[in-house]
């Protein structure tokens, strides 16, 4: 008999000098090694000014039952000599409920009395030296200038998404869809007001409804069901132009600018726009994107992408939300500077927010399910909350040839606590490892074909170095 060895040197999912492919993973950050990687805590914010550290955020102790989504703006109130940041959630009562960064207290509360409908979106800019923001929901537009308080303007169309581009706001808006709305002098009243805004353009071609504007690279873009658009406003003359054709419906909850690119995701992939040219991500991530759906949404912060979409990971493994019904179930996390891509499997989220203050960065996450009355941010350590995630990454079928093999030994390089399960024709073998550093499992395992997975519960994970003996005739 011969004696042959499968070896995994990486665990990296992008490496492909492996005996072994990754069919996927979650929970594990599979590079060199398999270490646990990020999960989901409770949403801390730095103490008000002339403390130190930070304090877990709590939501009032009664009238909220869940929350919807959140906005984060900033407005710069001259009386204090100071910028406020705020982040404004919205509770499934429909109340606004705000709270202010680097107060001596910073807690939701009620100010203002302000109700929304939908959670609303918020667009900051300058106007007359102050800083101003627009807040939009499905039946109203907030008009709120430095230290005033907020306005409600009247007769507004219904907004889904806005931006600011050399002093002009546009607004693509529900009913009509093929309409971008503007206003050229920053006046909320006038861009509000359907009776005294006459400034729109349409968008008369075949890549279906505007839904989603955003101001990059000094333009602006208008994703479009199947497609993008590039809008010029120079001089006062308005021009329009296809910029690409999407053969799928692009999912525009999923489009964020994250660094140099637009991402954004449709059922056939990961793609990015840098302005002129859209490419695919080639990083073979199509297989997890099989149920994506409008549920989907996404957020960017620094270089990394984060996506909540519907996995399918096809395993007898529950994870946190999955226990009942959900919209999604995993975070995918993209890095865009090197192309590689984390998971964190058993979360349902709704919405990401990223909050930018001094020098404070984070990822405020809303939940659907069981977790929607939290406030989440994203961090170091693989758990939900107070909950440990079970870390997992499988191998596709290993088949070395069409003959029965005798599989005699398994060695790895690994914490203790990891499982490791050896899936064959007569069902499945499973050892657990004891010690730090080398394991070793001696059996025999009649068997045409294998595949392995590695599982683990515990917090602190290192795995590396995996090696299978079998021998053939």
């Amino acid at each position: 008999m011969n004696k042959h060895q499968i070896k995994i040197q990486k665990f990296d999912n992008f490496d492909d000098k492996n005996d072994v492919i990754c069919k996927h993973f979650y929970n594990f950050a599979p590079f060199n090694k398999l270490k646990s990687s990020f999960g989901i805590r409770k949403l801390r914010l730095p103490k008000g000014q002339g403390f130190e550290g930070d304090m877990e955020m709590d939501l009032p102790a009664s009238g909220v039952s869940e929350v919807k989504g959140a906005t984060f703006f900033k407005q710069f109130a001259r009386d204090t000599n100071r910028t406020a940041y705020r982040i404004l959630i919205l509770t499934g009562e429909n109340k606004g409920y705000i709270n202010e960064m680097y107060c001596v207290m910073p807690t939701f509360a009620w100010l203002y009395r302000l109700e929304f409908n939908s959670c609303p979106q918020s667009l900051m800019y300058k106007k007359d030296d102050m800083d101003a923001v627009i807040l939009t929901s499905v039946d109203k537009m907030i008009y709120w200038r430095g230290t005033l308080n907020p306005v409600t303007i009247e007769n507004t169309p219904i907004i889904t998404s806005m931006c600011i581009n050399e002093g002009i706001i546009f607004c693509t808006i529900l009913d009509p869809a093929h309409k971008i709305w503007y206003a050229n002098d920053l006046d909320a009243a006038k861009i509000g007001d359907v009776t005294k805004n006459s400034n729109y353009i349409s968008l008369n071609d075949d890549l279906g409804d505007a839904k989603k504007i955003i101001s990059f690279n000094e333009d602006v873009y208008v994703f479009r069901e199947y497609g993008i658009s590039k809008i010029k406003y120079v001089q006062n003359e308005i021009t329009v132009s296809q910029i690409y054709y999407s053969n799928t419906k692009i999912l525009h909850n999923t489009v964020s600018i994250c660094g140099n690119y637009v991402i954004f995701a449709t059922k056939e992939g990961l793609y990015t726009f840098n302005g002129y040219k859209v490419n695919k991500l080639d990083i073979n991530i199509d297989y997890l994107l099989t149920k994506i759906d409008e549920n989907s949404c996404a957020g960017s912060l620094g270089d990394n992408y984060y996506l909540a979409l519907n996995i399918d990971f096809a395993d007898n493994q529950t994870l946190h939300c999955e226990s009942e019904e959900y919209k999604n179930n995993a975070i995918l996390i993209l890095d865009i500077e090197d192309n590689t891509y984390q998971i964190i499997r058993g979360v349902d989220v709704n919405g990401f927010t990223p909050i930018r203050a001094d020098n404070y960065e984070s990822m405020l996450l809303t939940f659907n399910g069981q977790d929607k009355d939290k406030l989440g941010q994203i961090c170091d350590t693989s758990v939900c909350f107070d909950e440990g995630l079970t870390k997992g990454w499988i191998s596709e079928e290993i088949v070395p040839d069409d003959k029965i093999k005798m599989f005699t030994k398994l060695s790895i390089f690994s914490t203790p606590n990891v499982v490791i399960k050896l899936n064959h024709d007569s069902g499945s073998t499973t050892f657990q490892t004891s010690q730090n550093g080398l394991n070793e499992f001696n059996f025999k395992i009649y068997s045409k074909t294998l595949t392995i997975e590695i599982l683990s519960n515990a917090e602190a994970v290192d795995v590396s170095h995996l090696v299978l003996d079998y021998f053939d005739e």
